[in-house]
């Protein structure tokens, strides 16, 4: 028998992989027909293309997750697994192969096209309660029902339908469960869902858009004031909201989630006043998690997600931010950067004041419970010596690698870059090193950022030339010809930047750490191991035409901690 909440979960996944891999062809407007008006105002959770993009933009986004049918058959082998886990008749097995066939040998634009998709439709991904809803715009309305009827007759088997107020909808059972996934071309949109079996017609009229809520997005306006506030000014943009995620799980169901839960045979817990309180407090501290791009452009894709804070605690938080020279030096054929930077001074001070309510009002809840054990676990590292040992000498570490080469008899990457170390008294930096390494005892460095050359090192296998340069507030180091050129721009710090993490890597590199990964299997290793070595790199492969170079960073603001990614298009 195929387990249930796996088959749920598989489905799922599959139907979000689907919406987020569709959702970055826009580029057509269209004035009627706003998707938002199907989504309820109270939505626990919403990602949404609100507004069209140009055709440019549309392709800019394809080449960014253009994705071969291969590939996507590749990442979507555990939803295929976990589908045919336990099976025994093999309905779904020739349904997956069906689908697989109807795809084969197509890239995302030409699947786009094959289901009468619209290349710039509005689309919208939200819950009616926790019951997820897709709905997406159609080009060519016939096109979808004719690829269903190729897969069925791929598969030899028709999916059942259903008819509702006179509109059709295709349903599969998953498994021996009693729900369904549920397909429907209305008017011009293709509409997913997860329903009950024999749902209600309450609950199928709400799932398929047939019933408009009395409160949407579209007439409140809140999705759009959430993507002027963050600048999501694509148009693509979500959200996932903390107090009415809570009242989903808590208040009377919606008729969706009455007939999902009943199927499942969930039965609503009561939440006793103790547990309800301090569910309102964590909601209350972090009110959302917001979603989305800000840039989308033929050469440059920017995406930035925001975990909303309490105004005290973004607040508190923003004392742990501190400079990170470095930054400035890195472009667009850079192989890697990393950096962190905090103020630890200040950590023990911030853990205080965070942890000051809990430690007055312990979490009294058997779920919340544990909180209070990582709480105090929290506070006694806040406060190790060690790391407070460390505060004075740097607060930040940014590494670049310019250039990178794994050969195959090397544990360690041949590499050209620099090391940057920022901190209050670099000098005192300067004389740990030399107490560490004493060929370094004759180096004099003055705080002027002027590269000075180092003595070789082969000792410590680092046989390319070295230089070493500081400033006021860093130190830095670099290895390989020509890279001192850039030490007085890796010293510098943009104080509007102070991020806590940076992370970019060029997608050359992904190649060279997959096949090297690959190289470095002993002959005896498993097939297993094998193949799963050989997929990553076929995927690897595949992302030099997706991107060029993508970086990520973390940054503590008044809004919450925010998380962001630059994208580079090839």
């Amino acid at each position: 028998m195929i387990d249930m909440r796996k088959s749920i979960a598989a489905v799922i996944l599959l139907i979000a992989l689907g919406a987020a891999v569709w959702w970055y062809y826009h580029g057509r407007p269209d004035a009627t027909g706003n998707p938002l008006a199907h989504v309820p105002a109270d939505t626990p959770y919403v990602l949404a293309a609100s507004k069209a993009l140009s055709a440019d933009q549309a392709r800019a986004m394809l080449r960014q997750y253009g994705l071969s049918s291969e590939v996507l058959a590749m990442l979507g082998e555990p939803v295929k697994a976990a589908l045919l886990a336990g099976e025994t008749d093999g309905r779904f097995a020739r349904l997956i192969a069906a689908f697989e066939s109807e795809f084969a040998g197509k890239d995302l634009e030409q699947i786009h096209a094959l289901l009468g998709l619209r290349l710039g439709g509005r689309n919208v991904l939200y819950g009616i309660g926790l019951s997820p809803v897709v709905r997406m715009e159609l080009d060519q309305p016939q096109a979808f029902a004719q690829s269903v009827t190729r897969i069925e007759q791929r598969a030899g088997q028709s999916l059942a339908q259903a008819n509702i107020d006179g509109h059709r909808y295709w349903h599969l059972t998953l498994g021996q469960s009693s729900l369904r996934l549920v397909m429907a071309v209305i008017d011009s949109t293709l509409v997913f869902s997860i329903a009950a079996d024999r749902a209600p017609d309450a609950a199928m009229r709400s799932l398929l858009g047939l019933d408009l809520p009395a409160h949407s997005l579209q007439s409140d306006n809140m999705l759009d004031d959430v993507i002027a506030e963050h600048g999501l000014h694509s148009g693509i943009a979500g959200y996932i909201d903390s107090s009415a995620l809570l009242d989903a799980v808590s208040a009377p169901f919606s008729a969706p989630d009455s007939a999902l839960r009943a199927a499942l045979g969930i039965a609503q817990t009561p939440i006793d006043a103790q547990c309800g309180g301090e569910f309102v407090r964590l909601a209350t501290a972090m009110p959302r998690l917001v979603f989305g791009y800000t840039q989308v452009s033929a050469r440059k894709v920017a995406a930035l997600s925001v975990l909303q804070l309490r105004s005290d605690i973004a607040n508190t938080l923003m004392h742990l931010r501190a400079p990170m020279p470095g930054m400035d030096a890195v472009n667009d054929d850079s192989a890697l950067d990393v950096g962190f930077s905090i103020n630890l001074q200040q950590l023990p001070s911030v853990v205080s004041t965070l942890l000051k309510s809990s430690e007055q009002t312990p979490w009294q809840c058997p779920q919340l419970a544990s909180l209070n054990d990582t709480a105090k676990a929290i506070k006694a590292q806040s406060t190790n010596p060690a790391l407070l040992g460390s505060a004075t000498m740097a607060h930040s570490v940014f590494a670049l690698i310019n250039q990178l080469r794994w050969r195959d008899d090397v544990a360690i990457p041949e590499f050209t870059g620099a090391l940057v170390v920022g901190g209050d008294n670099p000098a005192s930096l300067l004389g740990i090193a030399r107490s560490l390494v004493p060929a370094l005892g004759a180096v004099q460095l003055q705080n002027d950022s002027t590269p000075t050359p180092l003595p070789a090192m082969p000792e410590l296998g680092l046989h390319a030339p070295l230089f070493a340069a500081m400033s006021d507030d860093a130190l830095a180091v670099s290895i390989g010809a020509g890279e001192e050129k850039l030490l007085p721009q890796l010293l510098h710090a943009d104080a509007a930047q102070q991020p806590l993490l940076v992370l970019g890597m060029n997608s050359a590199l992904y190649v060279e750490i997959a096949q090297w990964s690959l190289r470095q299997l002993p002959a005896d290793a498993s097939p297993q191991a094998r193949a799963k070595a050989e997929q990553a790199v076929a995927i690897a492969h595949v992302y030099p035409r997706m991107f060029k170079r993508s970086r990520v960073r973390i940054d503590v603001s008044a809004r919450g901690i925010e998380f962001s990614q630059q994208t580079v298009l090839p």
